[in-house]
C-alpha cells in the first residue's frame, strides 16, 4: 500500500490582475468605440443617401449626367468605406469588451486616427491604454 504521491495538476497561470482603474478604462474605451462606430455609421448612411438622391434625380443634359455619375460613385464609395470602418470599430470594441484579440484592438485604434478630432483623440487614448504592460498581459490570457 505504498503508493507514490502524485501531485495535483498544476493550475493554469492566473491572468495578471489589472487594477480597478485599468478595468474601468478598458470598459470606458469599449463604450467609446461603440459610440464612435455609431457616429461613423450615421455619416455612412448620410453619404449613401446623398449618392442615392443624386442617382435618382433626372438629368437633362449629358454633362449633368456625367457629373451625377461621378457624384454618385464618389459618395457611394465613401459610404462603403465608412460602413466598413464602422463595422471594424464595432468588432474592435467587442474585442475590447471581451479582452481578446489585442491586434484587432490596435488596428481599430489606428483606423480611428483618420478622423479629426474625435477619432484622433479616441485612437491616441486607445493606443496609450493598450500599450500598458498590465493591459497587454491581460489580453494574452483567456477570459
Amino acid at each position: 500500500m505504498n503508493q507514490p504521491h502524485i501531485p495535483p495538476p498544476a493550475s493554469p497561470a492566473a491572468p495578471p490582475g489589472l487594477t480597478e482603474g485599468d478595468e474601468n478604462t478598458l470598459n470606458l474605451l469599449s463604450t467609446l468605440f461603440f459610440v464612435y462606430a455609431a457616429f461613423v455609421g450615421l455619416i455612412a448612411i448620410v453619404c449613401g443617401a446623398f449618392a442615392f438622391m443624386k442617382a435618382s434625380t433626372p438629368q437633362v443634359q449629358h454633362g449633368e449626367q456625367l457629373v451625377g455619375g461621378v457624384f454618385m460613385a464618389v459618395f457611394g464609395a465613401f459610404a462603403l468605406f465608412l460602413l466598413a470602418k464602422a463595422v471594424l470599430i464595432v468588432v474592435a470594441g467587442r474585442a475590447l469588451t471581451r479582452r481578446t484579440n489585442y491586434v484587432l484592438c490596435i488596428i481599430g485604434a489606428c483606423v480611428s486616427l483618420m478622423n479629426i478630432p474625435l477619432g484622433t483623440a479616441l485612437g491616441i487614448f486607445a493606443i496609450t491604454v493598450l500599450q500598458r504592460p498590465a493591459v497587454k498581459a491581460r489580453f494574452s490570457y483567456p477570459a
